[in-house]
């Protein structure tokens, strides 16, 4: 603590380096996605102490399909912490603006699924999260899908992808709320209330 004090460096410069999908995985268990086993051996740093810094890496580098869904309850579960805007400013800086579009809208989707039970500290914050993901949508300036529905898919949030034939199978497989935003992937609102639903009953 000394040496930190007297150098001004964040404790993550005097650490090994740490694999960036065990750091996330351990984020996104903190900030809600119960359902994820927090790893023992990876040190706390400052990387990902605001919930936004956890969604922007999760979106702008899905290493996995369970991450992704985990914004699900993390979303919820912070709903009255996280401004969206400043997520979408950050996405849409660099170019992946409708990502969170159709996050937003996949998880509108998959609350309205997710049978939770109530009066429960879930069941309240789902509630909040349909009226603030909804509000968000409606303001001016939001991300708003393609006008026309896209015929080919124009991102893609499966990193495992190796192959134009592949992007071209998951584009067919992909949902309405995806095809719409012009994104390939199997991941769907079903999924996402399934992982509330995970996630709030490990909490």
């Amino acid at each position: 603590m000394a040496l930190l004090a007297l150098s001004n460096l964040p404790i993550e410069d005097f650490l090994p380096r740490q694999n960036p999908e065990d750091e996330i995985q351990n984020a996104l268990a903190r900030l809600g996605a119960l359902h994820l086993r927090e790893l023992d051996d990876v040190v706390p740093t400052l990387r990902f102490q605001r919930v936004e810094d956890a969604v922007v890496e999760t979106l702008a580098a899905p290493r996995s399909a369970r991450f992704v869904l985990a914004l699900a309850p993390v979303i919820v579960w912070n709903i009255d912490h996280l401004s969206l805007h400043q997520v979408n400013e950050r996405l849409s800086r660099i170019g992946l603006g409708r990502r969170l579009g159709w996050l937003i809208q996949v998880l509108e989707a998959g609350l309205s699924l997710a049978a939770l039970p109530k009066p429960s500290e879930w069941w309240r914050r789902k509630n909040r999260a349909e009226l603030v993901l909804a509000a968000f949508l409606a303001q001016p300036g939001a991300v708003q899908p393609p006008e026309d529905c896209p015929e080919t898919p124009r991102d893609h949030l499966d990193f495992q992808l190796r192959s134009m034939k592949s992007l071209e199978i998951e584009w067919q497989n992909s949902d309405v709320l995806a095809k719409r935003w012009g994104i390939a992937t199997e991941l769907g609102a079903t999924d996402f209330a399934r992982a509330l639903v995970e996630a709030a009953s490990n909490g």
